[in-house]
């Protein structure tokens, strides 16, 4: 569950130059400010960039403390609409995770709990068979999704879940 994603405003560095050749053809503008800051951020740290050509996405995608430091930021700067804007373009980005079918009370409270290294303990983030068993975040999500949706929009995450964690399908 790549929860992600990740906006903000370019400024002509080499750390935005760097970031931008982490999107494969994709256009940063798209991304809000506050998640091109957070990306950019990422890409400017060795230890986080780790062993990642600043070409390979594939790699970025499954780097999971780039992707952590991102979700962390964009949790902690960005507004709402914001934060769906991030997981969006993370979606387009890193095939796979499909998050931006959820409703969008559902993407918030997933990037809320995978933000959340309490939550998630030891499983990534990108790590749906892990987070799938975890009780604790499954507790963290349900309470948050019980709270901020309304009786369709709960039935449209409940259906997601049955599809991304089909052993699970009482948690």
């Amino acid at each position: 569950m790549n929860t992600f994603s990740f906006l903000f405003t370019l400024l002509l560095s080499a750390s935005a130059i760097s970031a931008g050749h982490l999107i494969r053809r994709q256009d940063l503008s798209a991304l809000p400010p506050c998640g091109q800051k957070c990306l950019i951020h990422a890409a400017s740290s060795k230890k986080l960039v780790g062993k990642c050509s600043l070409s390979d996405e594939k790699c970025f995608c499954k780097n999971e403390p780039f992707q952590a430091s991102v979700r962390s930021c964009v949790e902690n700067t960005c507004s709402d609409s914001d934060k769906l804007k991030v997981i969006s373009f993370d979606d387009k980005t890193c095939p796979g995770q499909h998050i931006s079918s959820l409703p969008a009370c559902g993407q918030l409270c997933l990037l809320k709990s995978a933000a959340n290294k309490q939550i998630i303990g030891k499983c990534s983030a990108t790590d749906n068979a892990c987070l799938c068993s975890n009780d604790a975040f499954q507790k963290s999500v349900q309470k948050c999704v019980l709270g901020s949706c309304n009786s369709s929009e709960i039935f449209g995450v409940l259906s997601w879940a049955k599809k991304t964690c089909p052993s699970h399908e009482g948690n």
